[in-house]
């Protein structure tokens, strides 16, 4: 994914719109996955946690 967002960053120009557009769609998946496992994700902070 690194190289393809490479892509958008050349000596000569920058595409910034495009390449904001591209990571916003690299990290959707990801934010997908922690929306759904959200709620086993904080029970494990949780647990793993130091309780006084």
């Amino acid at each position: 994914m690194q190289i393809a967002l490479s892509t958008f960053l050349t000596a000569q120009t920058i595409n910034l719109p495009q390449l904001f557009i591209a990571a916003a769609i690299a990290i959707l998946p990801l934010v997908v996955i922690f929306v759904f496992l959200q709620r086993w994700i904080v029970q494990g902070v949780e647990r793993s946690g130091i309780s006084e």
